[in-house]
């Protein structure tokens, strides 16, 4: 994969606090069941409110993804 990494950002309208994981153009709040594809990858980035992103794809999963492995995993 071309760029793997975490990101500290922000979820839901109280801008709670989380963790992001990227892969490419492809995010999910760790912990979450649905990975989305960004259209707009460039704005993943520290401090990134993801409920603002624009996604072109998504998948989900059953249980949780919790590290950049399991994503890129299922990539």
């Amino acid at each position: 994969m071309e760029s793997a990494r975490e990101l500290t950002g922000f979820q839901g309208s109280g801008k709670t606090p989380c963790v992001v994981l990227v892969v490419d153009d492809w995010y999910v709040v760790k912990g979450g069941t649905v990975a989305n594809q960004a259209a707009n990858p460039e704005l993943l980035e520290d401090g990134v409110h993801v409920e603002e992103l624009i996604d072109v794809d998504c998948f989900t999963v059953i249980e949780g993804i919790h590290s950049l492995e399991e994503l890129e995993d299922l990539l």
